[in-house]
């Protein structure tokens, strides 16, 4: 797989978990993880009770589709950071809410066109009116990352 977004030529940035990241992926993971171990024990024992309706397989299916969805939405973000294109853009509303701050903010992308997007912001360090980097994708500008508030960091 190869993704290139920027025009220019570059060094592709390297980022890593933050500690917020590594900590919420961690717990992520692990809660998956003891479903899915509960969920192979139902399915064990609806096996060995010879009950073999196609129904046993959902809870199994909706945990996997879970693993998929964490990893995805991780990949996509790491993927923009390293190669998305940068532009700054500024906080537009900031709220606290008791799972963590949420940002609201606006960005222009490459063709002037200007983007509002909200994401959470794991730091609680952005207020109204900051200027925030946005990493996007210039084939399609509402996809995009914001730093801090990611669960990656540049190196």
């Amino acid at each position: 797989m190869t993704v290139t977004y920027r025009d220019e030529q570059f060094e592709p940035r390297r980022v890593r978990l933050t500690a917020s990241g590594r900590t919420r992926v961690t717990t992520l993971f692990a809660v998956l993880g003891i479903i899915a171990l509960f969920q192979g024990v139902a399915l064990t024992r609806a096996f060995q009770a010879h009950y073999h309706s196609p129904l046993v397989f959902i809870a199994p299916a909706v945990v996997l589709f879970g693993f998929w969805m964490v990893r995805t939405l991780l990949n996509t973000e790491r993927e923009l950071l390293i190669t998305g294109k940068l532009t700054t853009g500024h906080v537009i509303e900031a709220s606290k809410s008791p799972k963590g701050a949420m940002v609201t903010f606006e960005y222009s992308d490459q063709s002037a066109s200007r983007h509002t997007r909200t994401s959470r912001d794991t730091t609680d360090a952005l207020k109204l009116d900051d200027p925030v980097p946005v990493f996007y994708d210039p084939e399609r500008p509402g996809r995009c990352a914001i730093t801090p508030g990611s669960f990656y960091e540049l190196v």
